[in-house]
């Protein structure tokens, strides 16, 4: 999937992110807490060891009760390092293909950022200057969302964003979505956006609505008459 065409390239720069270098560093405490915890724990395996707990069977419920705790924050760390060593399997994933029309997954990208790149890549492609292993229904559905794109950017073009909208929009709390102009994402908020609608006011996104709660819902109305959360 290599290449490079007019203004836009099928490779990825693979460029380490600032979310990257942070999960990176996130790591790297992880394992340094670990390390600390696991030596510690040894040292004090080593230091119970000849000791005659039957004795004191007090002090010896307490001896293991303490290791236990020990062994289970051993326990829980690793898990969280497995975790972040997933994170930063995904993030490098995805550097790996930045600067490039195709995401980590292999999807072509379309957004109104790059649509126009995408445009000389599909007519590159159709000409035969440049290939991808692909079927013609792919390519086919390829061309289907960049026409659907652009019904929706010159939609978005015509309608006139009310004020309330507007204000919205320039105070930095939504956020437009690249791939549906039309869609706004509350920023703070997970899965959680606005559409504009044909007479310029927002409306709570059906399909990214968010938690399913009246709660959420109500909290959406009223962010949308007075800007806050």
């Amino acid at each position: 999937m290599g290449g490079r065409g007019a203004g836009y390239s099928l490779t990825g720069s693979g460029e380490e992110s600032k979310g990257t270098k942070k999960s990176k560093a996130k790591l790297a405490a992880l394992q340094a807490s670990f390390d600390s915890k696991f030596n510690d724990h040894v040292n004090n395996m080593r230091a119970r060891q000849g000791q005659v707990w039957h004795i004191e069977k007090a002090q010896g419920r307490a001896e293991k009760n303490r290791a236990d705790k020990e062994n289970a924050r051993l326990k829980s760390l690793q898990e969280k390092i497995e975790k972040q060593k997933q994170v930063i399997e995904r993030q490098i994933q995805r550097d790996n293909a930045r600067g490039s029309l195709f995401d980590y997954k292999g999807n072509l990208n379309i957004t109104t950022r790059n649509i126009k790149q995408v445009k000389a890549f599909l007519r590159d492609l159709d000409s035969g200057k440049v290939t991808v292993r692909r079927t013609k229904a792919t390519i086919k559905s390829w061309k289907n969302k960049v026409a659907n794109l652009e019904s929706t950017m010159k939609s978005a073009k015509k309608t006139k964003i009310s004020k309330s909208a507007q204000s919205l929009i320039d105070s930095g709390k939504v956020k437009q979505w690249a791939k549906k102009p039309n869609t706004y994402f509350i920023s703070g908020l997970k899965k959680t956006a606005l559409e504009l609608q044909s007479d310029g006011t927002f409306k709570h996104s059906p399909r990214y609505y968010g938690p399913a709660t009246h709660e959420h819902a109500a909290r959406i109305a009223n962010f949308i008459k007075t800007g806050n959360l």
